[in-house]
């Protein structure tokens, strides 16, 4: 355990540490956010010179569960175990950080919706920040 120092601080949505995350609500405008991002994502992965093998089962397994997931009443464990299978595919596939800088932004988006550190779900991605 570790002892930890702060001076006053103040604001919304503050998180400390690595391994943090929170409980959130997701309402009707962050769905529609996400389903915006995963769109995104989507096109991110297409366009990617990542091999093909990765490109397929990222946009015919990973997303789509993560599309369903978003309407689902808790979208959250959902979303967090496909960003997950997002972060174990593209490091399987040796992802260098100059060809996804864009899918960095998008996961780390996300992330921070549901409430989830991205350095917890993407440890990989969160890595070529």
């Amino acid at each position: 355990m570790s002892n930890i120092k702060m001076g006053n601080v103040s604001g919304t949505n503050l998180q400390v540490g690595d391994n943090n995350t929170q409980n959130i609500t997701i309402n009707q405008q962050d769905r529609d956010q996400i389903a915006s991002l995963l769109n995104s994502l989507h096109q991110q992965i297409q366009q990617a010179p990542i091999p093909e093998q990765a490109k397929q089962a990222i946009t015919q397994q990973v997303l789509p569960t993560m599309q369903e997931a978003v309407k689902q009443p808790d979208p959250k464990p959902g979303l967090t175990q496909g960003l997950e299978h997002l972060n174990a595919n593209l490091q399987k596939a040796n992802t260098a950080a100059s060809s996804v800088s864009e899918i960095v932004g998008t996961v780390s988006k996300i992330a921070g919706i549901i409430g989830i550190g991205v350095k917890v779900v993407a440890p990989f991605l969160a890595g070529l920040l």
